[in-house]
């Protein structure tokens, strides 16, 4: 018996991006942060498959052709916007044109091998931490200290098809996120 994977597919981040991240301060524990290692931005999640129908999604995205391109983190803000906050994330500099094409051409190929596509409008941002029982005082405070928050732009070479593995309750740092199939960017 084979057991499904929990699949996505999304640009790794940059070391010292994700080292800069990770200095922002986020009370604990209310504020669960994500494992630098694990940090990525999500272009599409695809959620359970068989081990099987892994091959077809890596076929459908082999075809992809897209320049390299940059990326500017800036900004923090909140999922949902409205309401008891649960993901607290590092956002994506909005003009960015290449980005929205390139998740697009993903979700594009992905439906063409029956994943449904997304039914919310796609919000590129970096997950810095889940929260739990915050109140929106400490969350009005967060946001407002890091409202002009930025980075300097990284070139963006690659997106992967990551597998998330679940690692034991115990386990601080979360789940692990696996590289199955690196897709380059070429010029």
């Amino acid at each position: 018996m084979s057991v499904c994977k929990r699949l996505f597919v999304g640009i790794p981040i940059p070391k010292a991006i994700c080292d800069a991240l990770c200095s922002i301060d986020l009370p604990q524990p209310s504020f669960r942060p994500v494992a630098s290692r694990n940090m990525h931005l999500t272009l599409k999640f695809i959620g359970e498959v068989s081990p099987a129908f892994t091959a077809n999604i890596v076929a459908a995205l082999r075809p992809i052709v897209f320049p390299p391109f940059s990326l500017t983190v800036q900004g923090v803000g909140t999922f949902p916007a409205r309401g008891t906050p649960r993901i607290v994330w590092a956002g994506i500099q909005p003009d960015n044109p290449p980005l929205f094409q390139l998740q697009q051409q993903v979700e594009e190929a992905l439906c063409q091998i029956g994943i449904a596509p997304e039914n919310r409008r796609y919000i590129p941002h970096i997950t810095l931490a889940r929260c739990r029982n915050v109140s929106s005082n400490q969350v009005k405070i967060l946001t407002q200290q890091h409202q002009d928050f930025a980075l300097p732009s990284f070139s963006t070479e690659c997106f992967i098809l990551y597998r998330s593995e679940y690692q034991r309750q115990s386990s601080s740092q979360g789940n692990l996120y696996i590289a199955e199939e690196t897709f380059a960017l070429v010029a």
